[in-house]
């Protein structure tokens, strides 16, 4: 290689980097900070009843935030259920958050698809008090002290799921 696209290609990574790194400070920067509390008052769910935050008292709590629309949720969510049959009696609670514009969409994607787990719509009166993400797939691990110890922005595989029972396991 020459001196001058070596200095080029040198030039250019100079300058991508500063750009990178700031980008993905960015990127945290969306997501609530660990050690947050987590805020939640009643929510509908999707299949008519209405979950009261005591219920979630002294257990794990993975917050999943998902849409019916988007390509990714629909890769996670099934590992989302899997987690909920693996999990649920067992001190960890999956709570999906759907952030469809419309109610109607969130309830017959979730039942078309048989999902059993707790799932509410962020209907517009919540998005002031319930954190909204700026993407989806979110999720957000609140261990039983209602503190954030884990918070993932985008799709997250199976093997990552998984192993998120072992905040009980």
């Amino acid at each position: 290689m020459d001196i001058y696209k070596r200095n080029f290609l040198l030039a250019g990574i100079g300058l991508a980097l500063p750009w990178a790194l700031l980008h993905a400070e960015n990127e945290k920067a969306d997501l609530p900070a660990i050690g947050s509390r987590l805020q939640l008052e009643a929510l509908p769910l999707l299949n008519g009843e209405v979950l009261n935050p005591q219920q979630l008292k002294g257990q794990w709590l993975v917050l999943y935030y998902w849409a019916s629309w988007c390509p990714f949720c629909a890769q996670q969510t099934p590992e989302m259920q899997k987690l909920h049959e693996k999990i649920k009696n067992k001190g960890m609670t999956v709570l999906g958050i759907s952030i469809d514009k419309q109610l109607q969409n969130a309830k017959t994607h979730f039942q078309k698809n048989g999902y059993n787990f707790d799932s509410a719509w962020l209907k517009p009166e919540l998005k002031t008090v319930i954190y909204k993400p700026r993407s989806i797939p979110t999720t957000l691990i609140f261990n039983p002290q209602e503190k954030l110890v884990q918070a993932e922005k985008g799709q997250i595989f199976s093997e990552d799921i998984e192993n998120l029972s072992k905040y009980i396991m």
